[in-house]
């Protein structure tokens, strides 16, 4: 009996140490994989919630030998905002992170989920952002796509020793509907567009003759005319 009762204080001494541990560990950088519940997972300042936002999420490759991606909207009516800015690191950063997805090779998809703290004093992240760079005095590291483990290690490396450092983050975001008023010699006309559509493509969308008829062509130099937009036209 006295043996049982001094194995269950040394496991209880271990559960504490273990605790000590990890607190010691965490609080430089405060990171957590937080589970997939309702309440966590739905914000309140977007109309996404986390699993909305991962699944409208596409990863593009810029760079395949270099490694370099990007992330862009599944959907027109949405677009990617991207958001610069600088946090304390002492005592800790003041974010929660989620793996929403993971695949091969150190690749998926890390957002945050919970934003306190030092993060929450600046005001300018938010939950939903998905981080792709972080940049201090000492380094930095492009951190787009990458999944749990690596985005951590990344963090934590490029934030040793330095009491601030600037995070990027991309941020899916509704794009606002405007009115595009354009003049086609005495004619006038009014289109509805998306922030930061293409304008060229808009307007040949819409009929505009974006060309003049004299404009040259690049496939055939003593060519003119309007194109309609196939990059064949001069500029």
């Amino acid at each position: 009996r006295q043996q049982k009762k001094n194995m269950i204080n040394l496991f209880v001494l271990l559960q504490v140490i273990i605790l000590l541990w990890s607190a010691r560990c965490t609080a430089f950088v405060f990171f957590q994989q937080v589970g997939k519940s309702a309440e966590l997972r739905k914000l309140k300042s977007q109309k996404l919630d986390l699993d909305e936002i991962a699944q409208n999420l596409k990863l593009e490759v810029y760079d395949l030998d270099e490694g370099i991606y990007g992330l862009s909207s599944k959907k027109k009516d949405y677009g990617i905002e991207v958001v610069r800015t600088e946090i304390s690191t002492k005592p800790s950063l003041g974010l929660e992170l989620i793996e929403m997805a993971r695949g091969q090779d150190g690749q998926g998809l890390v957002l945050i989920s919970d934003v306190s703290g030092n993060a929450a004093k600046d005001g300018r992240l938010c939950a939903g952002d998905t981080i792709v760079g972080i940049r201090s005095a000492s380094g930095s590291r492009r951190l787009t796509a990458l999944d749990y483990d690596l985005t951590v290690e990344g963090i934590a490396e490029v934030a040793q020793d330095n009491d601030e450092i600037t995070i990027e983050v991309n941020r899916l975001v509704k794009r606002a509907e405007i009115s595009v008023q354009y003049q086609s010699g005495t004619d006038s006309q009014q289109i509805k567009a998306l922030a930061g559509e293409n304008l060229r493509s808009l307007l040949i969308r819409s009929g505009a003759k974006v060309y003049d008829k004299k404009t040259r062509r690049f496939d055939q130099p003593y060519a003119t005319g309007d194109c309609q937009g196939e990059g064949i036209c001069g500029t």
